[in-house]
């Protein structure tokens, strides 16, 4: 027998090796889409933008481009790291510990560099780039975060 989730009221099917069994438990979920929370107030700061919704959920998400204003020359570990930055959360998390928090540093052509969470408070996160064997200071960054939390 199929069990109800707690997040959205999705109905979880039980396991089975049958396609139809998968299709007909997939039909009795399009449903509940109409019940699913809505955002209720969308917004940004100079850094991000975010939706909250009614049950407290908080997404927000950013890219920042520093382009070569973040130099990797600070020895660190076995690499090398830029100096640390500040993004500013344009609502502040109830529960920072609790929050998850998704980053990507690019550069192009380049995979070798990381973004790096360093601290987290309720109204913003610290972080720096790395690169993991050589100093450089001629390549062009951008930093993309994604944050799941909760504002009440």
């Amino acid at each position: 027998m199929a069990k109800q989730t707690s997040s959205f009221g999705f109905m979880t099917p039980e396991a089975s090796d049958l396609i139809s069994d998968s299709l007909g438990h997939l039909g009795s979920n399009f449903e509940q889409i109409d019940g699913m929370p809505l955002p209720t107030e969308y917004g940004s700061n100079s850094q991000m933008e975010y939706f909250k919704f009614n049950n407290g959920i908080l997404l927000m998400w950013g890219c920042l481009n520093h382009g070569l204003s973040m130099p990797c020359t600070l020895q660190w570990g076995f690499g090398f790291a830029s100096a640390d930055f500040d993004i500013f959360w344009p609502v502040p998390l109830v529960a920072p510990n609790n929050a998850a928090i998704i980053v990507q540093g690019r550069a192009p052509y380049n995979p070798d560099l990381l973004a790096l969470q360093r601290s987290i408070d309720a109204s913003k996160g610290t972080f720096c780039y790395n690169f993991p064997a050589w100093s450089e200071t001629n390549i062009s960054k951008q930093f993309n975060i994604f944050v799941i939390g909760r504002w009440k």
